[in-house]
């Protein structure tokens, strides 16, 4: 079961996506909240600790569940429609959010507890913050780390004497003037 490899449709795969839901609600819901009420989540004694800590440690299981997950074969000519390789799916992964999934499902305000005191929990709520697609975790549905948007147009420079500010919208007003 956990060894075989995952297909997308992989009704473990399914449920194991649904807990991940969960968490990623979990962290979306109390991170802002630990954030405002400086919440401490780095001693073991309170509940609140112990469930980040659970947290933490089911998205570093998540991380090596995803060693596991095939992905759609990016060559259309192929006969094969999923990448099963176990060497191409550990060197896609490896080569793509495996360094971003690994250090933001690191425990961090435990790690920084022991190393420093209050302004370290501060910093390590922060670092909670993912950029985790929420509804699967298979390297093929994520973008590659080198596709990010287009960036905006850029902004036309400002005439002397222009009573427009320089935002996109009053700028063509100030062209069709």
């Amino acid at each position: 079961m956990f060894l075989e490899i995952w297909d997308p449709g992989n009704v473990y795969h399914i449920y194991w996506d649904m807990i991940m839901l969960f968490l990623m609600l979990y962290i979306i819901i109390f991170t802002p909240y630990f954030i405002a009420f400086d919440v401490s989540t780095s001693d073991l004694n309170s509940a609140n600790a112990i469930v980040d800590l659970v947290v933490n440690c089911l998205f570093m299981l998540d991380v090596l569940l995803v060693f596991r997950c095939s992905y759609p074969n990016p060559d259309p000519q192929s006969k094969e429609r999923l990448i099963r390789d176990r060497w191409s799916i550990s060197t896609n992964y490896l080569l793509g959010w495996f360094w971003v999934d690994t250090i933001s499902s690191l425990p961090w305000s435990q790690i920084l507890a022991s190393v420093t005191t209050n302004n370290a929990q501060s910093v390590a709520m922060v670092l909670r913050v993912r950029h985790y697609h929420i509804f699967t975790h298979c390297p093929d549905t994520r973008l590659p780390l080198g596709d990010a948007p287009p960036p905006p147009p850029p902004s036309l420079p400002a005439r002397e004497g222009d009573p427009c500010p320089d935002s996109i919208q009053h700028q063509e007003l100030c062209l069709q003037a």
